[in-house]
């Protein structure tokens, strides 16, 4: 009976052993994500990419952050993709670590007024948005401290598309 017991304490101890050394390599010897795109589900045949510009994750505090929308016709037909100012507006948001948001593109992306684009099977119709690393605050904007951050970009949700990406990390340094 002893001898059992002193097996199953050893082999516990082992199980923990290696339990821990697993975690430990996950979480040290795994790099942080450094995707440059994040896209959303399919919907009508679209699909909507957000993907950062200048190929970084990384920006220093003050440099505009480019985003660019792309949405994509999976459809194996030509659709015709329908921007109505108010209903099917591009937008992003941007959020910290505490999954506050701290900005949101409200005012609606591109284009500002009413308009179709017709996009061929596989094709693909794209515009940039820019953040200039601001706030919204109560008294207007403000520039965001140095942290991680999320981006998670959509189309409106008046449209029969309502598509929202993956986030996004970006780092300001």
């Amino acid at each position: 009976m002893r001898k059992r017991n002193r097996v199953l304490i050893g082999l516990v101890i082992i199980i923990l052993v290696v339990s821990l050394a697993s975690a430990w390599l996950i979480l040290f010897s795994t790099p942080a994500s450094s995707s440059l795109s994040a896209s959303s589900s399919v919907s009508h045949g679209f699909q909507l990419t957000i993907t950062l510009d200048a190929n970084t994750t990384q920006y220093t505090k003050g440099e505009t952050v480019p985003i660019t929308f792309t949405v994509t016709n999976l459809a194996n037909q030509t659709q015709n993709f329908t921007n109505t100012n108010g209903n099917a507006d591009f937008n992003f948001q941007i959020y910290d670590r505490s999954n506050k948001e701290v900005y949101s593109w409200i005012h609606g992306a591109y284009p500002l007024t009413n308009g179709t684009v017709t996009i061929a099977p596989n094709g693909t119709y794209s515009q940039t948005l820019n953040w200039a690393q601001d706030e919204d605050v109560s008294s207007g904007f403000s520039p965001v401290p140095s942290a991680t951050y999320y981006i998670i970009g959509e189309i409106g949700a008046n449209t029969p598309y309502q598509l929202q990406t993956q986030p996004l990390d970006i780092t300001i340094c």
